[in-house]
């Protein structure tokens, strides 16, 4: 199989801040900001206003080539001590989510059992999903895209 598919943990909270987030979670974010502070680029360019919300992001897989299913059920060993966390975000209006970016070479799928869906609900993540077709295959679709929450 030559697809690939990178996962992250994304957080989002108005009432949990981002130091909680990385303790609660116990790995190393790429991403972080606090509710409240100033707004700046990746690179660290101040832009006008504050963030609204906490934010913190959790690489867990990149560019693995196995089913993405696989690759999920690792992710979900990988944090199901922090399920307290992920509980407390969500009764608090924010959102915790596996945020997947499958790159697909050509044709292709998966199967996300119900039992791997339970693991994940039963975590309080959400999963946001990013498809990447191979070149050239976007424009011959012949059904419209669209991008909403189920």
């Amino acid at each position: 199989m030559t697809d690939k598919c990178s996962i992250s943990l994304r957080l989002f909270s108005e009432a949990v801040g981002a130091e909680a987030m990385l303790s609660g979670v116990g790995l190393e974010a790429s991403v972080t900001h606090n509710k409240g502070k100033p707004r700046q680029t990746p690179k660290g360019t101040p832009l006008d206003g504050v963030y609204s919300e906490s934010f913190a992001v959790f690489p867990l897989v990149k560019n693995d080539n196995r089913w993405l299913s696989e690759s999920i059920k690792e992710c979900i060993a990988r944090l199901a001590h922090a399920q307290n966390l992920f509980t407390e975000i969500k009764v608090n209006g924010g959102r915790a989510e596996l945020f997947i970016g499958w790159f697909l070479s050509g044709s292709s799928g998966d199967i996300l059992t119900s039992s791997l869906l339970l693991e994940v609900a039963g975590l309080g993540l959400d999963l946001s999903f990013d498809i990447y077709p191979p070149d050239g295959m976007e424009q011959s679709a012949a059904l419209p895209t669209s991008s909403r929450s189920i």
